[in-house]
């Protein structure tokens, strides 16, 4: 029984925020069931949703936005005959709206402006959406912004990323002309110059791609989409294509190599795989480890209200798309893995799979259904013939009869299954 179960679903996860659009009625179009709020949703993987036509939206919520409104409510409350407050028809559209805080000297600047950049330059935040945080504060402290686009830049770089590669000190002290602005290339300081030479924005790597490499807009959406999804297998597909782009132009292979590899790094600055979380049992430990140890534990996390409290690791999220590969035991059976994927030796090592394979290590059993196993042998060694193959190297869209087929069976039977 334990065999016929393991590898299944034995949850599933719902987007926080996502919803499906269709111009059909979505029973027509996807297999729907309940979750535990009795919400309904789709069975359907969000690239398959994407594969059918479907569009999915994220709606986040805004708890700033509450805050406004309960000011709002206060305000009308207790001062009703001093101020006219109406959230609906403030003035967006004015010139002083959007000069506020503009660039330019002070004298053409509304006399408002001056006020705000002084809370600025105090930290004196609190309320202040996306400004608030105890880091953010000084970080805006050390920044002293000048106008809008250095605040849209700061919130762009405060992420673990920019943070771990000290990309804020760098924006930071080239603002205030500590350190000097240095471009790779005289094609990209127009591109780079408002953000002091750091790629900060998709836009940025959009144009570096037009301008340098040749790129189409289109080709360079493309690129852009990789570097949202954070598909670093995919961007390195475009290195060859830019550097010979580039060359065309008169740009060095080197000077376009490096350029390239902050272009990567730029696409992993989201990646939280090395971010260290504190835990009940353990202290603080990263993610990774978590993952690949398969530790169970408790972390301490922070509710809305601010209180502390801890929960358990209940599932991991997928870390991306990588190339699979196939690896044969002695009795037939397969594994499909990633080459670093980690596995138990017989010596109790956590080893990548494929080093274990080259070494012909013997591999610990683990009951995954590969078959039944002789009580006298509780270890399978891995083959030394020429066995590996390259199993897939992306995920490629399905058809709609190809994703119909997969998802093919009652919602029972859906949840009972796992999919590679």
């Amino acid at each position: 029984m334990a065999i016929r179960i393991e590898g299944t679903n034995k949850t599933f996860g719902v987007h926080a925020a996502g919803v499906v659009i269709s111009s059909q009625p979505l029973d027509e179009v996807v297999p729907l069931q309940k979750n535990n709020e009795g919400a309904v949703i789709t069975q359907y993987f969000m690239e398959d949703l994407e594969s059918l036509g479907l569009l999915k939206m994220d709606f986040l919520g805004l708890k700033n936005l509450t805050t406004i409104q309960n000011a709002a409510n206060l305000i009308r409350k207790y001062h009703p005959d001093k101020v006219t407050l109406d959230l609906d028809r403030l003035p967006l559209d004015s010139i002083r709206a959007f000069d506020i805080l503009d660039r330019g000297t002070s004298k053409k600047l509304p006399p408002d402006v001056n006020k705000a950049q002084g809370l600025l330059s105090k930290g004196d935040l609190e309320g202040v959406f996306q400004l608030e945080s105890d880091g953010m504060r000084q970080i805006v402290k050390d920044l002293r912004p000048s106008g809008i686009e250095d605040i849209s830049s700061i919130l762009a770089l405060y992420r673990p990323g920019p943070l771990d590669a000290d990309l804020i000190p760098k924006f930071i002290n080239r603002k205030h002309g500590r350190e000097e602005v240095r471009y790779e290339h005289p094609i990209l300081e127009p591109i780079l110059k408002e953000t002091y030479g750091v790629i900060v924005y998709q836009e940025q790597i959009m144009k570096i791609a037009q301008d340098m490499a040749g790129y189409s807009l289109g080709e360079a959406d493309l690129l852009r989409r990789c570097m949202g999804k954070k598909k670093i297998a995919e961007m390195e597909k475009h290195r060859e294509k830019f550097i010979d782009g580039a060359a065309k132009r008169g740009v060095r292979q080197a000077i376009a190599n490096e350029l390239f590899d902050k272009m990567v790094l730029f696409a992993e600055y989201c990646l939280s795989y090395d971010t260290e979380v504190l835990t009940v049992e353990y202290g603080a430990i990263p993610i990774g480890k978590i993952v690949e140890q398969q530790i169970s534990c408790n972390v301490y996390s922070v509710d809305k209200n601010g209180f502390i409290y801890t929960q358990l690791i209940a599932q991991y999220h997928h870390r991306g798309t990588q190339e699979i590969f196939e690896y044969t035991l002695d009795n037939g059976k397969i594994i499909r893995a990633t080459k670093e994927h980690k596995m138990m030796t017989a010596d109790g090592r956590m080893l990548p799979i494929d080093e274990i394979f080259n070494q012909g290590l013997e591999l610990k059993q683990v009951n995954l259904g590969w078959g039944k196993v002789d009580s006298e042998s509780k270890r399978q060694t891995i083959s030394r013939e020429e066995t590996i193959k390259k199993h897939a190297s992306k995920r490629k869209p399905l058809t709609k009869e190809e994703i119909m087929q997969k998802y093919a069976g009652s919602e029972k039977d859906f949840i009972r299954r796992s999919f590679l």
